[in-house]
């Protein structure tokens, strides 16, 4: 939500969980603990900017990975 109240997500507006799920898939490559520093990326896809992919690293060595496809909105949401 902060990236599309940030304005970077070009197709998404007001709340995100209205959009419907197409598809997902993520990847788990590791594990956090309490209290460690993690960095969360979020981007949409520049082929189909429906698509948004998300990174969350722990020292720079990604510990999760996920691709989330959703439908484009028939109506303006």
């Amino acid at each position: 939500m902060d990236a599309v109240h940030q304005g970077a997500l070009t197709r998404f507006h007001d709340d995100i969980s209205a959009y419907l799920t197409r598809r997902m898939l993520a990847v788990y490559r590791g594990e956090s603990l309490a209290n460690q520093d993690l960095t969360i990326s979020c981007w949409e896809n520049t082929q189909d900017p429906y698509t948004l992919h998300f990174d969350i690293s722990r020292d720079k060595d990604p510990i999760f990975q996920c691709t989330l496809e959703f439908y484009e909105p028939k109506t303006e949401i």
